[in-house]
């Protein structure tokens, strides 16, 4: 519960008005603490106390209150259960479903708020948005990660998350062989052609991916140690961290254990 008092304001006339508030124990120590702010008026320093308790508690990684906004929550999972845990790739991905899409449709949304049938509907809304089916199942599965570790903190008892229908615009699409189309190998030599006359790194990029059917990600990682001269083979044990600068953060490992491989090049 919240104490108020008026007391002097420090280096000129007049009262402030002091909230002081029992916070939670110290995680190490299991000492209480009391939180105490300072305002112009009662509602103020009521608002200050609040925010700092919330800080507290989010850095303390306790499940303070099922008030929380999503804005609040998301960005903090993010920092604590995902930095570190996942593929540098990964975590940027999944920030970039929170940022870009997730918070602009519910970010002053409390997390209780979130009915299955909201949820549904914000999936719908997604799919609407020339976001393809695999763009919205990625997006779903960052929100439903988030979800469930908000449910193991106790802050939901279950997650709003589950048993949602992705939508399919292609389900009633009549599709004909004409649809999907492929470069004839006549196509793929003039590609090559018209790279290597732009820049002649393209061009080995190119021509690494079209041969080997590597990951760009994992062509664009490789180094003069990759390269097996002798059996004509290319060993494949990391790939590029977009976006880093840092050289001893630059490279990651393989999207999934079997990505370690070696690969057969002919001699061209």
């Amino acid at each position: 519960m919240a104490y108020f008092q008026k007391v002097p304001a420090k280096n000129k006339q007049g009262y402030k008005w002091k909230c002081t508030e029992e916070g939670p124990r110290n995680p190490a120590t299991g000492k209480r603490t009391q939180i105490t702010r300072r305002a112009d008026t009662k509602k103020e320093a009521a608002f200050k106390v609040e925010e700092t308790l919330k800080e507290i508690r989010i850095y303390n990684g306790q499940a303070y209150n099922k008030d929380i906004l999503f804005k609040d929550y998301l960005p903090d999972w993010l920092a604590t259960y995902k930095k570190n845990a996942v593929k540098e790739n990964t975590y940027k991905l999944h920030e970039r479903n929170v940022q870009k899409k997730i918070l602009p449709l519910i970010c002053h949304m409390k997390i209780k708020d979130l009915s299955p049938t909201h949820y549904q509907k914000i999936i719908n809304k997604l799919a609407d948005q020339e976001n393809s089916k695999s763009t919205v199942e990625i997006i779903h599965t960052t929100l439903s990660n988030a979800m469930n570790k908000a449910v193991s903190l106790e802050m939901l008892s279950k997650n709003p998350c589950s048993g949602v229908t992705i939508p399919n615009k292609a389900i009633n699409q009549i599709k004909e062989d004409d649809d999907l189309e492929y470069l004839s190998k006549d196509e793929v030599i003039s590609f090559l052609d018209a790279a290597l006359k732009e820049n002649w790194n393209y061009f080995i990029l190119f021509k690494t991916l079209i041969d080997t059917g590597l990951r760009k990600g994992e062509a664009l990682a490789l180094q003069i140690p990759d390269l097996d001269f002798s059996e004509n083979k290319i060993k494949v044990y990391k790939t590029l961290n977009y976006d880093v600068l840092d050289i001893d953060k630059m490279f990651g490992p393989p999207k999934t254990e079997t990505s370690y491989r070696k690969i057969l090049i002919d001699e061209s």
